[in-house]
């Protein structure tokens, strides 16, 4: 019994201290300028983090959100950051015991069952193991997808299931982001219950994503989303051109992270426009 007090006494003084430098690496964001450099330097700071302390859940989960960001905002052919976020946060899920008996029982693959699994504590490793793992597949067309999709799906579902009030919406946006890159052509295989009857995953991904906004008006990124994944390929340029341009023109007060996320919803808006309308289900 007293060695287990003293396990679970280091094990806190472990976590207090991971706790303690996230802090310290978000304190040094301050006011300052939220651009690629910023980014860069928090993302060394939680590396160095890791380093010391690489066991915490919450830290995989910020270097997650960081190299989601870089890839979102500014996206760099020689660099796959989205897998990179994307295998942090699903490293974060194998550090549970639960979810990693059931991985090893699948031969390491993530599925419906090890989803169930990841407790609340997880959430954010979940929800940004979902954006980046869905923007992963919606980069490279998901269309001959449809078992990772099936995984991500669920992963969308857990997290609101378990908390969906986090950091401002987080998981009912990691699902509508997973519901928007499901391509038409699997629409009814993918279909969601709705208040009246099945509804297409870019509508119930439309539900999601509202609710998101909802929840934190002043967050841009689930406004993005809407634009890129919703309105764009349903053919509403009217609505497409006015969100990004909405989100582009936009001044928040926030600071540190959030002036991070903040900008980085700015610069994809900017991306999209510069490329111009997508077109009525081009993926």
């Amino acid at each position: 019994m007293v060695l287990a007090a003293c396990r679970l006494g280091v094990r806190r003084q472990t976590r207090d201290r991971a706790l303690e430098s996230l802090r310290a690496c978000d304190a040094r964001l301050g006011s300052g300028l939220p651009d690629l450099d910023a980014l860069d330097a928090h993302l060394q700071c939680l590396l160095e983090v890791h380093d010391r302390v690489p066991d915490d859940g919450r830290v995989h989960a910020a270097i997650s959100r960081d190299l989601y960001l870089r890839a979102l905002a500014w996206p760099d052919p020689v660099r796959d950051d989205l897998g990179a976020a994307r295998s942090w946060a699903l490293r974060c899920l194998a550090l549970r015991v639960e979810v990693a008996g059931r991985l090893e029982a699948g031969g390491g693959r993530l599925d419906a069952r090890a989803v169930e699994r990841v407790p609340a504590e997880d959430v954010a490793c979940l929800g940004y193991a979902t954006l980046s793992w869905a923007r992963w597949l919606h980069a490279r067309g998901a269309a001959g997808a449809a078992i990772d999709l099936e995984v991500l799906l669920a992963m969308g579902d857990r997290a609101v299931a378990l908390a969906p009030d986090l950091e401002g919406g987080l998981p009912w946006q990691a699902r509508g982001v997973a519901r928007g890159v499901v391509p038409a052509a699997l629409f009814e295989r993918f279909a969601v219950e709705g208040e009246d009857a099945a509804a297409s995953p870019r509508a119930a991904a439309a539900r999601d994503l509202t609710q998101a906004r909802a929840l934190a008006s002043d967050r841009l990124e689930p406004a993005v989303a809407m634009a890129e994944l919703v309105y764009g390929p349903s053919g509403d340029e009217v609505a497409w051109r006015r969100t990004l341009e909405t989100v582009v023109a936009s001044r928040g007060a926030r600071d540190g992270l959030d002036a991070l996320e903040d900008e980085a919803a700015r610069r994809r808006a900017s991306l999209l426009l510069e490329a111009g309308p997508p077109g009525a289900d081009t993926w």
